[in-house]
Order: structure tokens, then sequence, then C-alpha cells
């Protein structure tokens, strides 16, 4: 659904949008001028590995698991948006 906006109007809209982080698609344009080469890049490296499992104790896979998992809830927290400090 289009709006009849004025173009300045629409403009601060969507820049809002963009800043939010609502456009997902302009997600890897914000990540610099090469971000989307990038994470292309990232994609076929990742998608032509050959990934190998050795056999390992319970004790091992389940170590490798909770560490993996905690990585992945920092790298979460790192690129949540974070409140403005306030000045006092």
């Amino acid at each position: 659904m289009q709006m009849n906006l004025p173009r300045d109007l629409r403009r601060r809209v969507t820049e809002q949008r963009l800043h939010r982080g609502d456009l997902v698609l302009e997600r890897p344009c914000r990540l610099g001028r090469y971000g989307a080469g990038a994470l292309f890049i990232l994609a076929g490296v990742i998608a032509n590995m050959s990934i190998y499992f050795r056999p390992t104790s319970l004790f091992n896979t389940l170590v490798m698991l909770i560490l993996l998992v905690g990585g992945l809830g920092l790298i979460a927290r790192a690129l949540r948006p974070h409140p403005a400090a306030k000045s006092g």
C-alpha cells in the first residue's frame, strides 16, 4: 500500500526504518561498501566445505555444543541494539 506522502517525508520514514533494521534486504548493505560481496563469498566458502566428524566421547561432544551455543549467544547479544547511555 503506497501512501501519498511528500517526497522528503517518505525519505525520512525509509531512513528511520533502515536505521531500525526493518528493511531486511538492506541489512547487507549496511555492512559497508563490500558487505554484500563478502557475505556471498563467505556463503560460497561454507557451501563448498567438506566437514568430517571423528568419533569422540560424550563429554567432549557436550563441551563443544555448550561452547558453540555460548558463542552464538554472545554474538546475538552483541548484535542487539543497546539503549542510549544516560548523561547525568
